[in-house]
């Protein structure tokens, strides 16, 4: 049976966890093992097929997918995945209002310790972290530029057909979420699949407060005691793993504050509305009313 593949690109912070949740509960799709494998960050010579079929469970699904939400944001990774995967892949795109995402990757990026100022000096200071395209700083200070999709979404549009584009926004997708999957599978070319209730409602990767500032710190943070745990695990990968652990046990249940109104619909209409615009043209979908009417 010949294989077919998809792969979500992202954007962060816009449901692509609770996309995977979902999509994994679907016969005919078999989803890589891990969420965000980074595959297509890798070199164009360290990429093929067999390699990327390795991220995949031992199955043969009529449908291979990846979702991972840095794809969307990096250089020529839309032509590694034609190199890869041919020019017929699909590709899923969710899209969140950018000041939303923007902020919701800030508390991501504080809850894990990497960021000491608050949001508005954050926001301030990116165009300087971001100038010399240091990788940690486009990691995790890359508040506002990942926000805009439709200059992203235009390396994907040189490299592949707009018919095979597939565009979710989040704010539709949190609120009719069965209807929005409905058009997910048709798009793919699955069944359709009614999802329980319970699915539907369970919490993937919710953001919340960190409990501890230690905690915060030392995962985010150079220090001697950080120092020392690095000489006791030299295994990057496994710090990897003993990472997300912290970041679990270090998670309040306090919600994070909400943002400023005014700085966010400052935000909407200057920072971001060309894009927003042509996005609008893109997708086909009343994004102004959506996210800046709203």
């Amino acid at each position: 049976m010949d294989k077919s593949f998809f792969i979500c690109p992202g954007a962060q912070k816009a449901g692509t966890t609770k996309l995977y949740d979902l999509l994994k509960l679907h016969p005919e799709i078999s989803l890589s093992e891990i969420k965000e494998s980074k595959y297509f960050l890798k070199t164009s010579k360290e990429i093929d097929k067999e390699g990327f079929l390795e991220l995949f469970p031992k199955t043969d699904s009529k449908l291979y997918g990846e979702i991972d939400p840095e794809y969307i944001y990096y250089e020529n990774t839309p032509q590694k995945i034609k190199q890869v995967l041919g020019k017929k892949v699909k590709l899923v795109f969710m899209l969140r209002n950018p000041v939303d995402r923007a902020y919701s990757h800030y508390w991501m990026s504080y809850r894990r310790g990497f960021e000491l100022l608050n949001f508005d000096d954050a926001i301030k200071a990116e165009k300087e972290r971001l100038k010399n395209k240091e990788k940690h700083a486009i990691w995790h200070y890359s508040y506002l530029d990942r926000g805009l999709y439709y200059k992203q979404i235009e390396k994907y549009l040189n490299v592949f057909d707009k018919s095979q584009m597939h565009f979710v926004v989040f704010e539709e997708f949190v609120n009719n979420m069965q209807i929005e999957l409905n058009k997910i599978y048709d798009f793919l070319d699955v069944s359709p699949l009614e999802i329980t209730e319970d699915k539907i409602k369970e919490k993937s990767n919710e953001g919340n407060y960190p409990k501890s500032e230690f905690l915060r710190k030392l995962h985010g943070q150079p220090s001697k005691l950080k120092s020392v745990l690095k000489t006791l695990v030299p295994f990057k990968k496994l710090r990897w793993w003993i990472y997300p652990i912290i970041e679990k046990f270090n998670s309040a249940s306090k919600k994070y504050e909400k943002i400023d109104p005014k700085l966010k619909q400052e935000l909407l209409t200057s920072f971001f509305l060309e894009d927003i615009k042509n996005l609008q043209k893109l997708t086909g979908k009343d994004l102004e009313n959506i996210w800046i009417n709203n």
